[in-house]
């Protein structure tokens, strides 16, 4: 089965992205879904206990 932006759009999707002590690995991905055509109706980011550079990193980005 495909889906065309519009179907995704449409759906209104949510993506959970997990952070694990690499904020540069999640803000390329962040950059990467805004670039999206169809971008999903929300972003959850999941901290999991990384070093608090790195999550202020990542909170600064």
């Amino acid at each position: 089965m495909t889906f065309s932006a519009a179907d995704l759009h449409a759906a209104r999707c949510a993506v959970v992205l997990v952070h694990y002590n690499s904020a540069r690995d999640a803000l390329a991905c962040l950059r990467a879904l805004n670039a999206l055509t169809a971008r999903p109706a929300c972003v959850i980011i999941a901290d999991n206990a990384s070093r608090p550079t790195e999550r202020k990193a990542l909170l600064e980005g």
